[in-house]
């Protein structure tokens, strides 16, 4: 159940993205956005980061489209706050209903301070270190997508980005106006995430699962789906 937890957290993360950079803040646009956004935060405890993200991209890539005279102003703030605020509702709902049932939690933060940070910078605890070094290392080493597709998680990514430049150079310079920002976004969201999962690992989960990346490919995989499910709603009409 929980390899479909994470592909439908991919699926569930491509709609806000696209509904965020490519949509044109429609009144019905916004509410199926932050009914997204209120799902997804419930889908599993990291949702929420999920929609920062996404509302992260979505900032960036409305100073692409600041001449769109159907998202300014008024518009533009509620375009991207309703469903950020939606999912902030949704994650302090159910933590509300968590406390109130006395339900002890699985994943909370082990020592995130300033200081913890800091010694970062200074090799210190090694565990830490030793979990930076083999995170870096398996982002490059070689991961098994199906039969026929055998490549690295850093190369996969670069292959998903440099098709969707190629694409961009090859498509009229109307249609630009609509991909880029999604190329955009999911650029962000892939960095993002990815330095998000790090610090997942450094800071939420056990020594014990830390220095072993548990489930890091699964991890991984939801971000490539996602970046899939963007790539492939662009080259449509």
């Amino acid at each position: 159940t929980e390899t479909t937890v994470d592909g439908l957290l991919g699926v569930f993360f491509a709609f806000l993205l696209l509904g965020w950079l490519g949509g044109d803040g429609s009144p019905f646009e916004m509410v199926l956005l932050a009914l997204t956004a209120f799902t997804l935060s419930l889908t599993k405890s990291s949702g929420i980061a999920f929609v920062l993200m996404a509302a992260a991209a979505a900032a960036i890539t409305a100073l692409v489209r600041r001449r769109s005279p159907s998202l300014r102003g008024k518009k533009l703030a509620c375009w991207l706050l309703l469903p950020l605020v939606s999912g902030v509702v949704a994650k302090q709902s159910w933590e509300f209903f968590l406390n109130c049932h006395d339900v002890p939690r699985r994943w909370h933060p082990s020592d995130l301070s300033l200081q913890s940070f800091m010694d970062l910078f200074h090799g210190k605890p090694q565990w830490r270190i030793d979990t930076i070094e083999y995170f870096g290392w398996n982002i490059f080493k070689d991961h098994n997508y199906g039969s026929v597709i055998h490549m690295s998680y850093a190369l996969l990514l670069a292959l998903l980005m440099l098709t969707g430049l190629g694409l961009y150079l090859l498509l009229q310079k109307a249609d630009r106006i609509r991909f880029a920002p999604a190329l955009l976004g999911a650029s962000i969201c892939a960095v993002l995430y990815t330095v998000s999962t790090l610090f997942t690992y450094l800071f939420w989960f056990a020594q014990s699962e830390a220095v072993i990346l548990a489930s890091l490919s699964r991890y991984l995989n939801t971000c490539l789906t996602s970046i899939l499910i963007v790539l492939a709603a662009c080259m449509g009409p």
